[in-house]
C-alpha cells in the first residue's frame, strides 16, 4: 500500500480491536519515499548522480547472474521476491528494469 503523505516525522501503528492477547506480527518491508519522489527515486539522489557526468551506468554485478528481467517489471508492490543467490538476503525488485532505464537517461 502507497500513501501520499508528506511530514517531518512518520510513524507506524498496528492495532486490533478488540486488543489480541498474543499477537505475532512481521514487516517484511516499509519503504518511506519523499513525496517529491521520481518513480520511487530520491530526487536529490537523482541530482547527485546527474552532476557525476559518468558516461556508463551499469545494471548488474553479482546479483544479475540470478536475476530474470520479469521478476523488475510491473507495480512495485506486486513484484516477485527472491532471494538473492550473490548476497543470500532476500531481493524485493523494488528498483527494477524500467526504473533502472528510467534513473539512466
Amino acid at each position: 500500500m502507497f500513501l501520499p503523505i508528506n511530514c517531518n516525522l512518520l510513524s507506524l501503528r498496528i492495532s486490533s480491536s478488540p486488543p489480541v492477547a498474543k499477537l505475532a506480527l512481521l514487516v517484511d518491508q516499509a519503504s518511506l519515499l519523499p513525496g517529491d519522489n521520481v518513480d520511487g527515486m530520491d530526487p536529490e539522489m537523482i541530482a547527485m548522480s546527474r552532476d557525476l557526468k559518468t558516461p556508463i551506468v551499469r545494471f548488474g554485478g553479482n546479483f544479475t547472474s540470478a536475476y530474470h528481467w520479469r521478476d523488475g517489471v510491473g507495480p512495485r508492490d506486486q513484484r516477485v521476491s527472491m532471494l538473492n543467490a550473490a548476497w543470500g538476503i532476500p531481493e524485493y525488485n523494488q528498483f527494477g528494469r524500467m526504473s533502472s532505464c528510467a534513473f539512466a537517461n
